[in-house]
């Protein structure tokens, strides 16, 4: 009988350490999807404006106020307290946009603003930055 209990508890600690286990992962992907969750809740960021002009080929709204927002799939556009596309918007209509990306037109094409330095380097192009003598 000795032998099936020690047996018995052997396989009692392999569960709870397989069960410890499955926990400690899920707990390392669960940190992981939060990291994402906070990237999608800072991408989410909500811009509110009066439109000026729409550039409907480049899908880019831009504002009495200077600011251009360009729509991407996950942009949401309410305009009136409606959804809207960037075709439908007329000059004077105070929308609300959710998750646009903030652009600046540089010659002649709409580029990416943002607080990193690097999102506002084109895809090709070599950053440098001069140093003081």
């Amino acid at each position: 009988m000795g032998d099936s209990t020690q047996w018995g508890e052997s396989r009692m600690r392999r569960n709870a350490c397989t069960v410890v286990l499955v926990f400690a992962l899920f707990g390392v992907f669960s940190g992981n999807s939060g990291k994402a969750n906070a990237q999608t809740a800072v991408q989410a960021q909500e811009t509110t404006g009066v439109v000026a002009r729409v550039d409907q080929r480049a899908n880019v709204v831009i504002l009495d106020d200077g600011r251009m927002i360009r729509a991407t799939p996950a942009t949401v556009i309410m305009a009136g307290g409606s959804p809207a596309t960037v075709a439908s918007l007329k000059p004077g209509t105070m929308v609300v946009i959710r998750s646009g990306e903030p652009v600046a037109l540089s010659g002649g094409q709409y580029v990416v603003v943002s607080d990193s330095p690097a999102a506002s380097v084109p895809v090709g192009a070599i950053r440098t930055r001069i140093l003081a003598a």
